[in-house]
This record gives structure tokens, sequence and C-alpha cells, in this order.
């Protein structure tokens, strides 16, 4: 996880994103970005997926198995959305059963979120923007 993490600060000053909010698990994680050009969208992708697959299987003495086969994106359509996502990427490890509480999974932005506007604003995005699973959504 802090393979995928370190490839996610570095491509803050490779591709010139700006990364709102984060969570890393076992087998998949789960960003919510902007980035200057639409069209580095997959070379940014390789650069996470592809630098952290190869340092995994460095690491695991492997000659190439795949750790991400794919990823979806979509697009944000405003300020409802953009909340929604966010609380739905800090409400993963919950939904998977990695923690009981956001705050007890350090893979996340959610604590810095935390710390930076305080839990007031936390609870307040939360009732605001109520999570939705998005698997469901075509």
């Amino acid at each position: 996880m802090e393979i995928v993490i370190d490839r996610l600060r570095k491509s803050i000053i490779k591709y010139g994103i700006n990364l709102y909010g984060w969570v890393v698990l076992m087998n998949h994680y789960h960003i919510l970005f902007s980035l200057p050009r639409g069209k580095l969208l997959s070379s940014l992708t390789r650069f996470i997926n592809g630098g952290s697959a190869h340092e995994l299987n460095r690491l695991d003495n492997l000659a190439g198995p795949k750790v991400w086969w794919n990823y979806w994106d979509n697009c944000i359509r405003g300020e409802k959305d953009f909340f929604t996502r966010l609380n739905y990427i800090h409400h993963n490890p919950v939904k998977h059963g990695y923690a009981k509480a956001n705050r007890e999974y350090p893979y996340s932005s959610y604590n810095w979120y935390r710390e930076k506007f305080g839990v007031e604003y936390i609870n307040d995005l939360e009732m605001s923007y109520p999570v939705i699973d998005f698997t469901d959504i075509n």
C-alpha cells in the first residue's frame, strides 16, 4: 500500500495532478483528482499501476503477474458528485471490512481531512453527502 501511495505522491509532481482524496486497499485503490490535461489520464494510470506493479513484482521476486489489470474513470459533475465520491472513498475501508471506522485506517486521506478541517466538517460532509455504493451504477 505504501508503494501505491508513493506513486500517488510522485504523480502530483510528474503530472501536475490535484489530489483531493484517496484510499489504498489490498486489491484496489480509489483516487479523486484533477489533471491539467485529460490526455494525461492513460499515462498517469500506467505510471501508478505499472510502476507499483513493477515494484511489487521486484519485491516478491516475481516475473510479471498482474496486480492491477483494469481501471474505471468517471467525470465529476458538480459539488454533490465530488463530495459524495470523496465520502465513498473515505468509507471504502469500512465497506470492505478493513476497519470499523474511517479514522482507524491509515492508508487514506480521511485523517488528513479530519486534522485539517476538523471532525465537525467531516460529520457535516457525511450528513450532507451520504455514501452511495457506486458499484451498482452503470
